[in-house]
């Protein structure tokens, strides 16, 4: 990924992201797909 592009967060932010409520209409599929953005996105 290009540097420009490239975001970070905090372990805090991740832990909000993980920890809040699934949203209903996302699939199982979704949820892990957004699961495994936030890892990738925290180098994890």
């Amino acid at each position: 990924m290009p540097d420009g592009f490239k975001t970070s967060i905090t372990p805090a932010q991740a832990m909000k992201l993980f920890t809040e409520p699934n949203d209903t209409k996302r699939s199982w599929i979704e949820h892990c797909m957004y699961i495994m953005a936030i890892s990738e996105a925290t180098g994890g």
